[in-house]
């Protein structure tokens, strides 16, 4: 569904990750569960779930929730999306937005924002993945502090980073979870790193 320029954008050029959707694609086994952290409308989960045995969208944006089950219901996508963000321990805390409107990026959890989400511990989410993806504008290094347990049973994993982000601290927390890491992809400002189990 498009209903914006941001949403047009998305659906057309992929926001300038093509390779990088079908790289991950292609990492897909028809026995693994995926977890598309910030999955924003859904455009990773939607590709996923033709390949997957299950996919788990996690986006705490109202607005995008809203698109993201429109457009799994127009693909008929079986997606298990849930409203929240994840981090290193549980409660809530806030969404900061610069739009409300769907296909929005660049929202950060922080002390104060837009929205009051709900906050939950990877660890603590069931069914746990092979393959993760995550993107969420700055919040990783948290993400990946609260689910170190999960991790050991991931395969893959990929992140999106910004200029602002700390590369060497997703690095080292994968590489301490036994991942070989390397920078796949740079696309504009954005980072791709992509971590694979060491076997």
């Amino acid at each position: 569904i498009i209903g914006n320029k941001g949403e047009l954008k998305r659906v057309t050029t992929f926001s300038g990750e093509k390779p990088v959707l079908e790289w991950f694609t292609h990492q897909i086994n028809a026995s693994d569960v995926v977890w598309d952290i910030g999955a924003n409308i859904g455009t990773y989960s939607l590709f996923a779930s033709p390949f997957a045995k299950e996919v788990v969208a996690f986006e705490p944006h109202p607005a995008n929730v809203q698109r993201l089950r429109q457009n799994a219901n127009l693909n008929e996508s079986d997606i298990d999306i849930r409203s929240i963000a994840l981090s290193d321990e549980g409660g809530t805390a806030h969404l900061d937005v610069s739009k409300d409107n769907a296909g929005a990026g660049g929202g950060s959890v922080s002390a104060e924002g837009s929205y009051e989400i709900s906050l939950k511990k990877g660890d603590e989410i069931a069914p746990q993945p092979d393959i993760v993806k995550i993107d969420v504008e700055g919040h990783e290094y948290s993400v990946l502090k609260g689910m170190t347990q999960v991790l050991e049973n991931v395969r893959v994993i990929l992140i999106e980073l910004h200029e602002d982000d700390d590369l060497a601290k997703v690095q080292d927390i994968l590489q301490e979870n036994s991942f070989a890491t390397e920078v796949r992809w740079e696309i504009g400002t954005r980072q791709f790193v992509v971590g694979e189990k060491k076997s």
